[in-house]
């Protein structure tokens, strides 16, 4: 019962799980006595659950209970011990008593120098304060403690990298990737450095020694059709695009990326409209996916669901040049000639060396002569 409390609670089914663990934890009193260790491990369970429904002030009663007798009964090190602080501290995170939360993930530090989630709640603390020299300094002196720690490598390079400190990342990632071959985020997100740094070949590297040897995993197949993408091989980029959708029919960033390609190459309107639809569906809030439906609809010369969807897009990114573009296009179609006219012009302000911009002069020009 315990397990599938667990499991429901990981589903987000959190009032079954609750039901669930309390009839447990009934059980456990009754047969094994409140401080046997099945009670206590149940008693944080509910805790935990009490925490994720927002129940905060049952929780932090219940998990302190749990917490004390499991100290006296396992011993402060034992990891029953450890993960019930580390569940208070994210109770007292929540209920907004920081330095409370940060106290108790270090003493669960103190104790488990290697305790994973107590280091990773600590830097969403400092996130949260907005202390980031803080936040690198004390990620640092973990890995300094705990060098043979991957994942503590791969936190640090996650932090180095939101301060633009890409070549520390990287020499991190590699790190961690060293320490732990099957840390998929890590090399993962060196390929990702990699490429954003113009290492290119690298990269795909990365990508491809990932696809060989987790065929199955989504990520690297999208990956390396955007690289081939920047590199000018759409053909490569389709083919592992279209393997990306074979994969996972509704990977919303491989349908849209696939859409817009096929449609860039006078590729089929119909198979690039329903990649649009599915993009936008996996991306609801994506100015992206509505670009590229949009574009779609267009392609079709259904004009007034392309101008909604660009309006959408481009109040969330004003500064598009390629969305002013579309809208230019759509509103030309329905003979709005003077909002044709303020969306080309704005997209030639926004960038006037784009690799449209002599189409969007052109397409001024048509609509001055016209």
């Amino acid at each position: 019962m315990n397990r599938l409390s667990g499991a429901l609670r990981q589903q987000g089914h959190f009032p079954e799980a609750e039901k669930l663990e309390r009839e447990t934890l009934d059980i456990q009193r009754r047969v094994l006595g409140p401080e046997h260790p099945d009670t206590l491990a149940s008693m944080t369970q509910l805790a935990a659950i009490l925490y994720y429904e927002g129940r905060y002030s049952e929780a932090e009663k219940l998990g302190q209970q749990a917490l004390e007798s499991k100290r006296r009964i396992l011993g402060p090190e034992h990891p029953e011990t450890l993960w019930s602080m580390v569940i208070l501290a994210s109770i007292f995170f929540d209920e907004g008593r920081l330095p409370d939360a940060e106290k108790l993930y270090e003493q669960a530090l103190v104790l488990d120098p290697g305790q994973r989630e107590a280091l990773q709640d600590i830097a969403n603390l400092l996130i949260a304060q907005k202390q980031t020299d803080k936040l690198l300094n004390r990620i640092q002196a973990q890995v300094v403690r705990v060098p043979q720690n991957s994942s503590f490598r791969f936190l640090l390079a996650q932090v180095l990298l939101s301060v633009h400190k890409l070549e520390d990342a990287k020499t991190e990632l590699a790190k961690a990737v060293e320490l732990d071959s099957t840390n998929l985020n890590a090399l993962f997100v060196l390929g990702q450095t990699q490429q954003e740094t113009g290492r290119l070949e690298e990269a795909a590297i990365i990508y491809q020694r990932l696809i060989r040897e987790h065929a199955k995993e989504v990520k690297p197949y999208v990956a390396l059709g955007v690289l081939e993408e920047s590199r000018g091989n759409w053909q490569h980029a389709e083919e592992f695009y279209k393997q990306s959708l074979d994969l996972e029919a509704g990977n919303a960033t491989a349908a849209n990326n696939l859409s817009y390609l096929l449609m860039e190459r006078g590729g089929d309107t119909n198979y690039a409209l329903s990649l649009a639809q599915i993009a936008r569906r996996g991306m609801p809030e994506s100015p992206n996916a509505a670009d590229t439906l949009a574009w779609a609809y267009y392609q079709k010369g259904i004009y007034d669901s392309a101008i909604e969807l660009l309006q959408e897009a481009i109040k969330k990114v004003p500064e598009n040049a390629t969305y002013r573009y579309h809208l230019g296009l759509a509103y030309q179609r329905v003979s709005k000639v003077s909002l044709a006219r303020q969306n080309f012009q704005q997209a030639l302000l926004i960038d006037p060396k784009s690799k449209r911009a002599d189409e969007i002069r052109h397409a001024l020009s048509d609509l001055t002569s016209n």
